[in-house]
């Protein structure tokens, strides 16, 4: 009896991530719907076609985590000083699902000031069904090609399109460069191996090329760096955790760093990345404690 128990139960809570996920794939689909209808608005108001496609993805990703919480046993939990006065930042987090974006937009909307967060990004994310589609639509991701050379300029003028803009904003993106695995793991802590590098046991060596350019770039235009981590209770992609109906705790944590703190040069920039790193490797094992 206990076994039939458990697999009914199972079975309602599949049915359920199911019914969740379909909502959040359908509300995906009118967003984009409605970022190609949104080209019109261009025609009369540049501003405003701005404005309603870095909302639209914010709703959309807010909606999703709401979901999460109401239907499927996440919780969010947020550990965050009083980021009411950052009106402008550059924020990094660590990179383990694609439900980090979300998490980060739920984030800006509960702890911001009315930030549409603004995202660098490697270009193969724009061909990606529905989420690439409408984050190419949106104008909120910056595809960069990988290569430091074309990449240079084009950071360069969208700073300087950030800076004149002014709405406040968080550029945001993560420093990794792709989501954590066993697999890119082991080839990261080989990689810190030849060069000596520290070896990381929750996340990657970061990649300190668009840090240092964001830095290097905004340092006088930002009111902080944010260093953002985040926690998952169960292992992604959760479905497992999902159909056992395990609570799935999302906890983030974030540290304000000043900008004047930060060194000038590009070299010191790439050993406090590390430093950064570092201690997120460390408050990550032990939430997981």
């Amino acid at each position: 009896m206990p076994k039939l128990f458990d697999a009914a139960r199972r079975g309602y809570n599949a049915i359920k991530l199911i019914i969740v996920f379909s909502v959040m794939i359908s509300a995906l689909v009118l967003v984009n719907i409605s970022l190609l209808l949104n080209i019109v608005t261009s025609l009369f108001s540049t501003r405003i076609f701005l404005h309603i496609g870095r909302l639209l993805p914010s709703l959309w990703c807010c909606f999703c985590v709401s979901c999460l919480e109401k239907y499927l046993g996440f919780k969010f939990i947020c550990r965050a000083p009083q980021l009411d006065k950052i009106a402008r930042a550059v924020v990094i987090a660590n990179h383990q699902t694609m439900l980090d974006i979300a998490v980060l937009y739920r984030f800006a909307a509960d702890f911001g000031k009315g930030q549409h967060p603004r995202w660098l990004g490697k270009r193969s994310f724009k061909n990606m069904p529905l989420l690439g589609w409408g984050a190419n639509l949106s104008q909120t991701i910056l595809f960069l090609h990988r290569d430091w050379a074309r990449d240079r300029s084009r950071l360069h003028s969208n700073f300087l399109e950030l800076v004149k803009a002014p709405s406040p904003f968080w550029l945001c993106f993560f420093p990794e460069g792709t989501r954590f695995t066993p697999a890119k793991l082991q080839a990261s802590q080989q990689h810190a191996r030849t060069k000596n590098y520290p070896i990381l046991h929750k996340v990657l060596l970061p990649r300190p090329k668009g840090f240092t350019a964001a830095v290097q770039g905004l340092r006088t235009h930002i009111d902080a760096l944010l260093d953002v981590s985040i926690y998952y209770s169960q292992r992604p992609p959760f479905i497992s955790a999902v159909v056992q109906g395990k609570q799935i705790n999302i906890i983030v944590q974030c540290r304000v760093i000043e900008p004047d703190s930060l060194p000038r040069d590009d070299t010191d920039l790439k050993q406090r990345l590390l430093k950064i790193y570092r201690d997120k490797d460390k408050s990550l094992a032990q939430l997981e404690r």
